[in-house]
């Protein structure tokens, strides 16, 4: 009696029938989103100026720069837009006004920066992000001035101007050593792949 309530509710085999093999299910696991998300590159071209604290003895110049930025999609599951990383090249000059001269007060200046951004407003039509990263500044020889690492903080807002064009403003702010800093303020056109 027990042995056919067992057989009934499938919890053993009947021993006349052959035994039966279950082939494993393979486990299904959902895609992750990748790291970086280079099919959503954005790059943006600025134009604005650099201004000097007041130990550079210069007044503002004009800069030219690029940012390339990707989305990290695996860092939030609630936006995949939510963190980005981006790579920053800047171009500008400076002319000093120190008396006496030391030397070389006038030359070219390169500016590289890498860092990571956070979204803090989205709409179909605007963006702000925060920005953090490191700057590395090459100064070209300008006596009294030497090429380093500094601390990059900013922020960056886009106003949609048509399906892949955003114009932007980028204001950042770089920390040197000595209490050095730089301030850049840009316009930019950002075309999003």
């Amino acid at each position: 009696m027990i042995l056919r309530l067992l057989l009934a509710f499938g919890f053993v085999q009947d021993p006349t029938e052959p035994p039966t093999r279950e082939e494993p299910r393979p486990v299904e696991s959902a895609p992750r989103d990748p790291w970086l998300d280079f099919g959503r590159l954005e790059l943006n071209l600025q134009m604005g100026s650099v201004q000097f604290s007041r130990d550079f003895d210069a007044d503002p110049e004009l800069c030219l720069g690029a940012l390339g930025r990707v989305p990290m999609p695996r860092l939030s599951e609630i936006e995949s837009d939510l963190f980005g990383l981006f790579a920053q090249a800047t171009f500008s000059s400076i002319d000093r006004h120190v008396d006496p001269p030391p030397g070389t007060t006038d030359g070219s200046l390169f500016f590289f920066a890498a860092g990571i951004d956070m979204l803090f407003l989205k709409s179909e039509e605007t963006f702000i992000r925060g920005q953090v990263g490191l700057q590395y500044g090459f100064f070209s020889g300008v006596d009294d001035l030497e090429n380093g690492v500094a601390i990059l903080a900013g922020v960056v807002g886009g106003l949609r101007f048509s399906d892949r064009v955003w114009v932007t403003v980028d204001s950042q702010f770089a920390f040197a050593d000595a209490g050095d800093r730089l301030w850049f303020n840009q316009f930019g056109l950002l075309y999003r792949f």
